[in-house]
């Protein structure tokens, strides 16, 4: 079932519905809701996402640095702990993470996470549950 938040048109083809307190990060070319599929050793294509704050205003990442974060799921240990991410449009929240050799070497469920730093504060998208990353055989 889709959701539409109100105030933010559109967001119904991503499958999303999020919790009004909480950060969200908009994932372009997923498959369903909230997940990428890439089969193993894939380095393409990029992760691209927008994000956004808990009203569903864009964040503004002027300034600010970011990383990517995915564990197996269930796991509590990161398979990427900080891996470098692209801000392309600081404006409009616009980022970028580009998959490494052995990012994808294993095949699995991940969960993942862009932490964005900006005035010495550390902010996780989305923040109500994680990304879903799929790495078929």
């Amino acid at each position: 079932m889709a959701y539409q938040e109100a105030g933010t048109p559109g967001l119904e083809r991503y499958g999303l519905h999020v919790d009004p307190n909480n950060t969200r990060l908009v994932v372009e070319d997923t498959v369903g809701d909230r997940r990428t599929i890439l089969q193993r050793f894939d380095t393409g294509p990029s992760l691209t996402a927008q994000l956004f704050d808990a009203e569903g205003n864009v964040i503004n990442l002027t300034g600010a640095t970011a990383t990517f974060r995915m564990r197996r799921r269930f796991s509590l240990v990161d398979k990427i702990a900080a891996g470098p991410v692209t801000i392309v449009d600081a404006l409009l929240g616009r980022v970028r993470y580009d998959w490494q050799p052995g990012d994808t070497d294993e095949a699995g469920v991940y969960d993942s996470w862009v932490k964005v730093t900006q005035a010495g504060a550390l902010t996780s998208f989305p923040s109500d549950r994680s990304h879903e990353v799929k790495i078929d055989l």
